[in-house]
């Protein structure tokens, strides 16, 4: 396996209990895989708030259009990476996170320097789907950031979830995506997500 850009293999090892849950380590980037090869979450071990991946840094875009945020709800926690930067480079933001699997936030929190949940963050283990049909807590910024081995889970990228998604939001509110343009379903999220 080679990552990020080397020609060396990155050796992956277990991260937890559950089968499918690795790390890897190489030239200073830890990073996190989940079923798959693929690398879901990356941090630079001496620089551990920072955005390591190209994609993550991409979400961070929302700055440019509403600054003003102060209300972050994200599906979806991997490592944590984007939590942990708003966390530790916007104090005037709450960041809310939603995550399904236990095993994930425990590695996010053994492997990659995860804060623990105070004033301004909190981690909810729960179905993020579910989560949103329950309590839809107005965020003015919404970030999907959900994959696991096989790519997207479908509910959480169907008509009926990008409608709870637009109803969760404030009437101005942002809804940031990670989609991987390789997907063979990515146009069809895209006119999911206008149909909102």
């Amino acid at each position: 396996m080679f990552r990020l850009g080397t020609s060396r293999p990155a050796r992956r090892r277990p991260a937890s209990s559950s089968p499918g849950i690795e790390i890897s380590e190489l030239d200073g980037v830890r990073a996190l895989h989940i079923d798959s090869s693929t690398v879901q979450s990356a941090m630079r071990v001496n620089a551990p708030f920072d955005l390591e991946l190209t994609y993550s840094r991409g979400i961070m875009t929302f700055l440019l259009f509403k600054p003003e945020v102060r209300e972050v709800l994200v599906i979806g926690l991997g490592g944590g990476s984007i939590p942990k930067f708003i966390h530790h480079y916007l104090p005037q933001m709450r960041t809310r996170v939603v995550e399904i699997n236990p095993e994930v936030i425990s590695v996010a929190r053994s492997h990659f320097m995860l804060p623990p949940d105070d004033e301004r963050l909190e981690i909810i283990e729960d179905d993020g789907a579910a989560y949103l049909q329950r309590r839809p807590d107005s965020p003015g910024l919404l970030i999907l950031d959900v994959f696991d081995g096989q790519g997207v889970p479908p509910e959480l990228y169907s008509q009926a979830f990008f409608d709870s998604c637009a109803e969760a939001l404030k009437t101005d509110g942002m809804l940031a995506v990670n989609l991987w343009g390789s997907d063979r379903n990515f146009d069809i999220y895209l006119a999911r997500i206008e149909q909102c």
